[in-house]
């Protein structure tokens, strides 16, 4: 089986992405991963959350023709549709895409450099599901990862196994007479990057990169330093609007940028946020309020893109919530922290204002929230487990757009 890879088109922006974790965080061991009796976590509500500019993807690598696809049964048109909530925004690596009826096993390579690998299954009517991961190249047995939880025709949740290169099988247990479609791809690479700031400007022209710009990517204004500083550049162009990117490392959310009076609040190590405005006539100039390493680029807006970005103003958290575990707010930064889980289910209440979309995983599930984008609470669910009640978990939200955003973890018992 050879390895396929799907990546934007440069003609169009990518602009949903969740799927991977995009932050640092604290994982849980190889060990608790193949101990635990649920990995896949099914949203119970797919509300979704106003998306930008999105565009489609592309075959860039030969690949091994499939058999055709009947009743709907795809993991991978799920994976790859930006509309749905199963959509990574990301290139698609795939090591796998199978057909079964009840049981069945299959062998796959993994190439070297992969840490870990995304397992994901449809089946044709609702029914609970095992799948066993081996950890070599012999069949599961004792001590393979196992993923198990419920399945139908879209993917509500994701499982990531650690893995090592090299020969591998993989055995779905369903229903004797229920049929499915399996798919395993390389855990994609996370939104906010670790280590040094990246360079916005190769990030813009990166067609792997899911936030790429089409279009003229010529800076009009660039820069880089740390601490606070002042960045000069050449005449704006009449009655063009711009658009800016601020990267930072790490996240920080009180990192600004002043430019042609138009505020940009908060910064990650990610091209993923960014600043629409209108210049006035005259030189540009920002003025950077930081405390650590940042960079800054203003480029042409994209064809088609919305008007003026609103003020980058911190929103308001919604009427009082009760049982609130964790909560955060930002115009700009990744955001993480921690929460304990006190029942089987919980709540995610976000609101935003803007155009994007909020990524948002935890140990408990994960998902991308894109609908209206009116300030208006917007909420969504998942659980159903009681493994890990009790437990310190840890979350993490990234803002993609030019959203301000609210996000809160209720108790959902």
């Amino acid at each position: 089986m050879k390895t396929r890879e799907f990546d934007p088109v440069r003609s169009a922006a990518l602009r949903n992405e969740l799927e991977s974790l995009p932050t640092a965080r604290s994982a849980p061991s190889v060990a608790e991963r193949l101990c635990r009796p649920q990995v896949w976590v099914t949203a119970v509500t797919a509300i979704l959350l106003l998306a930008a500019t999105v565009g489609v993807l592309q075959v860039t690598a030969a690949h091994e023709p499939q058999p055709a696809r009947t009743g709907g049964l795809d993991a991978l048109q799920q994976v790859t549709d930006p509309d749905s909530g199963a959509f990574v925004a990301r290139a698609v690596h795939v090591l796998l895409q199978a057909r079964g009826e009840g049981l069945g096993e299959r062998r796959f390579e993994v190439p070297s450099g992969t840490g870990s690998v995304r397992v994901l299954l449809v089946c044709a009517s609702d029914e609970h599901f095992t799948i066993d991961l081996s950890g070599g190249g012999g069949a599961p047995a004792s001590g393979a990862s196992t993923l198990s939880g419920g399945c139908g025709r879209t993917i509500g949740g994701t499982g990531d196994v650690p893995v090592e290169a090299g020969a591998h099988r993989v055995a779905v247990h369903t229903p004797a007479d229920v049929r499915w479609d399996l798919l395993v791809i390389r855990t994609p690479d996370p939104t906010v990057r670790t280590g040094p700031v990246i360079d916005p400007l190769a990030a813009v022209r990166d067609p792997y990169d899911p936030d790429s710009l089409p279009g003229d990517t010529r800076p009009l204004l660039q820069g880089s330093g740390r601490g606070s500083d002042r960045v000069s550049g050449p005449t704006a162009p009449a009655g063009v609007r711009l658009r800016a990117y601020l990267v930072c490392s790490p996240s920080s959310s009180s990192t600004t940028a002043t430019i042609d009076g138009h505020r940009v609040r908060g910064c990650m190590n990610s091209i993923a946020h960014w600043f629409d405005f209108t210049p006035t006539d005259g030189r540009l100039v920002a003025d950077v309020r930081a405390s650590g390493d940042w960079a800054l680029l203003v480029v042409r807006a994209p064809a088609g893109a919305a008007g003026d970005s609103p003020d980058a103003t911190v929103l308001p958290y919604p009427a009082e919530q009760h049982d609130v575990l964790a909560r955060t707010r930002g115009s700009g930064a990744s955001a993480s922290g921690t929460y304990v889980r006190r029942s089987a289910w919980l709540t995610l209440v976000m609101t935003c204002r803007g155009s994007g979309s909020l990524e948002v995983e935890t140990p408990d599930g994960g998902t991308r929230l894109r609908g209206r984008c009116d300030g208006h609470p917007i909420e969504t669910s998942f659980g159903g487990e009681d493994d890990g009640i009790g437990r310190t978990r840890t979350w993490t939200a990234v803002p993609h757009g030019d959203i301000s955003w609210t996000f809160q973890i209720l108790d959902g018992s």
